[in-house]
């Protein structure tokens, strides 16, 4: 599905699962306090290639994309083109 929100994690630990040629999950990485969830999919809008679940509680800073561009300005079209 296509990605409508961006994440920062400020308190917990969630655990990202991609999938195998099988269908099946498989943990690729897990994040932090002050990390980035989805970033990559968020800013090129593309579909969300894992899954992100809590392995803790977690509490988010959740941003969707014209919030998300109201604080970073123009660094949207400076990330696209790098």
């Amino acid at each position: 599905e296509e990605v409508e929100y961006f994440y920062i994690i400020v308190e917990g630990e969630v655990e990202a699962t991609g999938r195998d040629a099988d269908g099946n999950g498989v943990p690729v990485s897990k994040f932090g306090v002050g990390q980035c969830v989805g970033e990559l999919e968020f800013i090129y809008k593309h579909r969300a290639v894992a899954d992100v679940r809590a392995i803790t509680e977690v509490r988010t800073v959740c941003l969707d994309y014209s919030h998300f561009e109201l604080c970073m300005g123009p660094i949207v079209e400076l990330l696209r083109r790098n």
